[in-house]
């Protein structure tokens, strides 16, 4: 909740600033014309798609509050979109583990980083849970992570590793700054606190592909990339669609089929040679 009111706060002052800069002081002053003007146009010359929903939003209340005389949501436009549309942005194992490895663990932020890194590779945890992750959420006997998901609510559990526990350890034991937190990872800058709810592990990936060589590669560079290559790696080893969202944590396994499309080994199975379409 804290993090859409911030997106919200974010986008209505952008909106804000645009009107301000047409001489626009009073609501009522707001036209279709100059909603269109600020969702077409950007800086960048690329349109404020992400803004539409917050824009109708803030237009339905203001209606509701007297201070519109008609809601201007229907001045926003409605792009067409298709789900599936784009293939998932995925890694090879190789680049996984060039990533991984290209991790210094000699020092205290490396330890911490590399177990963010591994966290996000073995099971495809969102940035989010693994920035929230406790203490108190890792069973060491039992041998298990049971966190319950910021995004969806729901509870997940979840193996712990060798090679994740490991990482874990070597971090708590000779990595992480004295805190009361509760909070695995911390920021290792005083004050040694938890990450900001709006931090979404980005500059940790971007270091570590650096080091691997793909600063340049085309596509995703945030932690998201090696949630979209954990799912497309166990779809091409066959795994079972429900296995696979119950590691990713979905609501539906809808959600998972998207990485069906870049199955390219299974396609592969039922693809028709131009000899047998000719006959």
């Amino acid at each position: 909740m804290q993090k859409t009111t911030r997106k919200y706060v974010q986008k209505l002052s952008a909106f804000a600033h645009y009107l301000g800069g047409t001489g626009i002081r009073d609501l009522s002053e707001i036209t279709p014309l100059h909603v269109r003007e600020f969702y077409e146009n950007a800086e960048n010359r690329r349109p404020r798609r992400s803004y539409g929903s917050t824009l109708r939003a803030f237009f339905r209340w203001a209606a509701a509050q007297g201070s519109l005389s008609s809601s201007l949501a229907d001045a926003i436009p409605r792009p067409r979109q298709y789900r599936f549309v784009n293939l998932p942005d995925v890694l090879s194992r190789s680049e996984v583990d060039g990533i991984l490895t290209s991790v210094d663990r000699s020092t205290p932020l490396g330890r911490r980083d590399y177990a963010i890194l591994l966290l996000a590779a073995r099971y495809g945890l969102r940035p989010c849970d693994i920035r929230d992750l406790t203490l108190d959420e890792i069973d060491w006997r039992g041998e298990r992570i049971d966190i319950r998901q910021a995004k969806t609510g729901r509870p997940l559990a979840l193996p712990l590793l060798p090679d994740v526990a490991e990482a874990l350890s070597a971090y708590l034991r000779d990595g992480r700054p004295v805190s009361t937190y509760r909070t695995i990872f911390l920021r290792h800058h005083a004050p040694f606190e938890p990450f900001a709810a709006e931090n979404n592990l980005m500059a940790i990936m971007r270091i570590a592909l650096q080091r691997a060589g793909l600063a340049n590669r085309a596509g995703r560079r945030g932690l998201y990339l090696f949630r979209h290559t954990l799912a497309t790696h166990l779809l091409a080893a066959e795994s079972p669609l429900k296995a696979i969202a119950d590691v990713l944590g979905h609501a539906s396994t809808q959600t998972t089929f998207g990485y069906a499309r870049v199955d390219l080994v299974g396609l592969r199975t039922v693809a028709i040679s131009e000899k047998e379409a000719g006959r």
